[in-house]
């Protein structure tokens, strides 16, 4: 089951372009966030960002996710 925090650190990844800006920015380590990606991945069934020299490029579907996942955030803000 994905966590709340789940969706603040794909939010942050795609936000900063990088697992270890997102870490700095989320006071953890980069291989913590690395495993989350991938437990996140392993969870929904599919990859949300693509590795290419170094660097993560989201896909469409991470867009969708962060998209609702701002909702949701947003929502649990607001109570």
């Amino acid at each position: 089951m994905l966590k709340l925090w789940h969706l603040k650190v794909i939010r942050e990844v795609i936000k900063t372009g990088s697992i270890s800006k997102a870490a700095s920015a989320l006071s953890r380590s980069q291989p913590a966030l690395s495993l989350m990606i991938a437990d996140v991945e392993s969870q929904i069934g599919y990859k949300l960002f693509e590795r290419a020299n170094g660097r993560l490029h989201p896909v469409p579907e991470a867009y969708y996710l962060v998209e609702k996942s701002e909702e949701i955030l947003e929502q649990i803000n607001s109570l």
